[in-house]
């Protein structure tokens, strides 16, 4: 289920409950959040961040802006677990400077991963587990393997209909 914690345990959100929202009526979109804490490195260059394992619909629903020449995460990649990575546009900087990070390698752990794409840095009304802009975002598939995960952090849906929230959120619960 994806509901709901006591006081003493919080409840872990399954995968197939992330599933089962996609069946919903008047769902547009879902994608799963994986998140851990990685050490990415790029030449010299290294930072411990915030690494998300998204699906590709996680971009739609987040409305996240790609520097030009760049992508987010495709099917294909999820479904090949490609170890392909998008960088948000500061921690990109962070890591290769003014230099276009796209098509460069950097290693997440022992892995080398691929940089497709930067996050445009954006004014953010929410926010969760830090700035987008300080983040990095690779195919969910790819770190499931990759780190052993189990559970998503998050599963994000956007609505056919934003006014039917309220309805949609007791459904989600039930």
């Amino acid at each position: 289920s994806c509901g709901g914690a006591t006081a003493s345990r919080p409840e872990r959100l399954e995968a197939a409950a992330v599933d089962a929202l996609r069946e919903l009526d008047g769902v547009r979109r879902v994608s799963a959040e994986y998140g851990l804490t990685a050490r990415l490195r790029a030449g010299a260059h290294g930072a411990t961040v915030n690494l998300r394992g998204v699906e590709p619909e996680f971009a739609a629903i987040r409305g996240l802006t790609l520097r030009d020449g760049s992508r987010f995460v495709s099917a294909i990649d999820e479904a090949e677990r490609r170890r392909v990575i998008v960088l948000g546009e500061s921690l990109a900087h962070e890591l290769f400077g003014a230099t276009d990070p796209v098509g460069r390698e950097l290693f997440v752990g022992p892995w080398t991963f691929v940089v497709i794409g930067v996050v445009m840095k954006r004014a953010m009304v929410m926010n969760y587990d830090g700035e987008d802009a300080w983040k990095a975002f690779a195919p969910s598939s790819t770190l499931k393997a990759a780190f052993a995960l189990r559970w998503p952090s998050y599963a994000l849906m956007e609505l056919e209909d934003p006014a039917a929230h309220a309805a949609m959120l007791a459904r989600v619960l039930e």
